[in-house]
């Protein structure tokens, strides 16, 4: 979620790598969601159209090809949850001369002291479908509904379907 001032998004994003050999990851480089690879004084960018909008949640999703002829990275901007095929929505060849570092350190970055950007979850995984596994189903209203009024209690039955295997009945 990003925060702006005067309507121009801030800075937040997720750094993968040291501070002369990384990438960052969702910064909103010209008011859009884009990333950024760092290698000294190489920078290389990673440009998407998503504009950023005031205090909405995105989900970001990004994948990276590690290969002899130029590493891939490629970004899924609100891509649908267990999608076997997500739409892209952008990608960024380097070349074989600049490959991304192997890194085990990640940091989440701001410009400033100030709340800019929120990161309410990270995953890192081998595949899409790890990261963005497929929403269960609505469960079927159930059928048939009766109530039957008792002491300090009501007895509920209904008709079976097919899904789920249990209800959470709350009292409001």
């Amino acid at each position: 979620t990003y925060q702006t001032v005067s309507g121009q998004p801030l800075a937040g994003e997720l750094d993968l790598g040291p501070s002369t050999d990384k990438l960052e990851l969702g910064a909103p480089y010209g008011g859009n969601i884009d990333g950024r690879v760092v290698q000294g004084s190489n920078v290389y960018y990673l440009n998407s159209s998503v504009a950023v909008t005031a205090n909405t949640t995105y989900f970001v999703a990004y994948q990276i090809q590690y290969l002899s002829t130029g590493d891939i990275i490629n970004m899924y901007v609100d891509p649908t949850p267990g999608a076997s095929n997500p739409t892209l929505t952008a990608t960024k060849t380097l070349p074989a001369t600049a490959p991304l570092a192997i890194s085990n350190a990640i940091d989440m970055y701001g410009a400033g002291a100030a709340s800019v950007a929120t990161f309410d979850e990270i995953r890192l995984a081998t595949t899409y479908a790890s990261v963005s596994p497929p929403v269960p189903p609505v469960p079927t209203t159930p059928t048939s509904l009766t109530v039957v009024p008792g002491t300090n209690s009501v007895a509920l039955s209904w008709s079976e379907s097919a899904s789920p295997a249990a209800f959470d009945i709350q009292r409001s």
